[in-house]
């Protein structure tokens, strides 16, 4: 169904772009708008009518561990570590963290390409 839906928005937008020359940004943020107001559409009626979503994924998203811990939380911070971690350990997330991916800042500090930062340390 997802999928159906974006190789329709992606079809009429390449229309647009293609066939009736609509600047491809202007194209890309209209369909992105409607796309927004249909999914907002669709997740309204699934919230009202309570149908689409199993029971085990309502548990997660919104119940509680001992009426305190929400389960959201157990599955965030495992994730959140894995993450902070896991960037801080590697090349590219030092990288990243440093400059946010910027090649012309790495640049213009002297942390270009084939030049790593255990050696600028």
């Amino acid at each position: 169904m997802a999928l159906t839906a974006a190789v329709l928005a992606g079809l009429i937008t390449g229309i647009g772009v293609g066939v009736f020359r609509v600047h491809p940004l202007i194209m890309t943020l209209g369909m992105s708008f409607v796309v927004l107001g249909l999914a907002n559409v669709w997740q309204l009626q699934m919230v009202q009518t309570g149908a689409g979503t199993p029971p085990a994924l309502r548990t997660l998203g919104s119940g509680l561990l001992f009426d305190v811990v929400p389960y959201s939380l157990l599955i965030f911070i495992p994730v959140m570590l894995l993450i902070l971690v896991g960037l801080r350990r590697t090349g590219y997330g030092r990288l990243l963290y440093a400059i946010g991916d910027n090649p012309i800042a790495a640049r213009l500090s002297g942390h270009g390409p084939g030049r790593s930062w255990s050696s600028c340390t």
